[in-house]
């Protein structure tokens, strides 16, 4: 980000974190956290007003224990909200499937996209998803369930943004920052949001409000192709270095010690399943960013988000290897 995008944004930052009246949303917890963060220390003062951010999930969950306490007032219930735990158990019971994890996720798609498709054009799975998917809706009606897809679907009705705004449980001017595309019920709820008087104002996150922002240049995506992972994933640890490299040299003095928000450039990489491919990324990314480098005295110039397994740890693991011993009965012999 270059410095007239941090100027900016470190203006909407102050503009919502003096005015009460604001409220910044962002995609994930990740960004709230992150920005949050990065307004806390830039600050000089002692007490500071908080900068008021939540993530989107977070946001339309509040909105509906809102929304719920408004209709109890007036003597209405609300179909109970189900938890991510209670949704997986109940499609692991429907689907007695190892890949329930995908089921959730097409189905979770498939409504929020508006995605139909005929049983005439459907394979066997996607006949088996589409059973699926309507035993669960009808589970929901049956039961008066909804989910995070349901209430951004209740929400978005312009009698239930009334009504919040009505019992003052809804922010008046609403930052969106952070987002790469809306899906369609997100555009929706926002549409609905704007229709009824709330302020939207988007941050850096669509080409029309880039090409507002003087000297801040529009880059098109580039697909590249890669014949494994570990060529793709060297591939991107050459680029993120040489972009942060590339970055830091633009950037003058009088520009770092100015740039209290956001303390040099950033990159970031999403790599799919990060979890189960940790020691691969980072034995590439030392070797290519420390290379010939004594990774002893040099700090690690990138860190991962996705941390070790407990278990992994050799503390815990002896830890758990003397709880076993205290259940299991060992020869001596095996013992020593």
């Amino acid at each position: 980000m270059d410095d007239t995008a941090r100027t900016w944004f470190s203006a909407q930052c102050s503009q919502s974190a003096v005015d009460e009246a604001w409220l910044c949303i962002t995609p994930n917890q990740r960004l709230a956290l992150f920005l949050g963060r990065d307004w806390a220390s830039c600050q000089s003062q002692d007490v500071w007003q908080p900068m008021a951010i939540k993530p989107f999930t977070q946001f339309v969950h509040k909105l509906w224990q809102d929304y719920s306490l408004v209709l109890a007032e007036q003597q209405q219930a609300t179909p109970l909200l189900l938890s991510p735990a209670q949704i997986h158990q109940f499609w692991a019971k429907l689907t007695a499937s190892p890949a329930v994890d995908q089921a959730i996720e097409a189905d979770q798609l498939a409504r929020e996209w508006g995605l139909q498709q005929e049983p005439g054009f459907c394979n066997d799975h996607q006949l088996q998803q589409k059973q699926w998917q309507q035993q669960y809706a009808q589970a929901k009606l049956s039961n008066s369930w909804v989910d995070f897809i349901d209430v951004l679907e209740r929400l978005s009705q312009i009698e239930a943004v009334t009504l919040l705004l009505e019992q003052q449980q809804l922010p008046i001017k609403i930052l969106l920052y952070g987002f790469v595309e809306y899906g369609p019920l997100q555009q929706a709820f926002f549409n609905s949001l704007q229709q009824c008087g709330v302020l939207l104002r988007r941050g850096f996150d669509a080409p029309a409000e880039l090409s507002s922002i003087k000297n801040l240049p529009i880059k098109t995506p580039q697909l590249l192709a890669w014949p494994d992972l570990y060529a793709e994933l060297y591939g991107a640890a050459q680029w993120a270095k040489t972009t942060w490299q590339n970055l830091s040299q633009q950037m003058n003095a009088q520009q770092q010690r100015d740039s209290a928000l956001f303390a040099g450039p950033r990159v970031a990489v999403i790599v799919p399943n990060l979890a189960q491919h940790q020691a691969v990324v980072k034995a590439i990314f030392t070797e290519v960013f420390q290379w010939q480098d004594d990774l002893q005295s040099q700090p690690l110039a990138w860190t991962m988000s996705a941390g070790q397994a407990l278990i992994e740890y050799p503390l815990l693991g002896v830890l758990v290897d003397c709880f076993y011993l205290c259940f299991d009965t060992l020869e001596l012999a095996d013992f020593e």
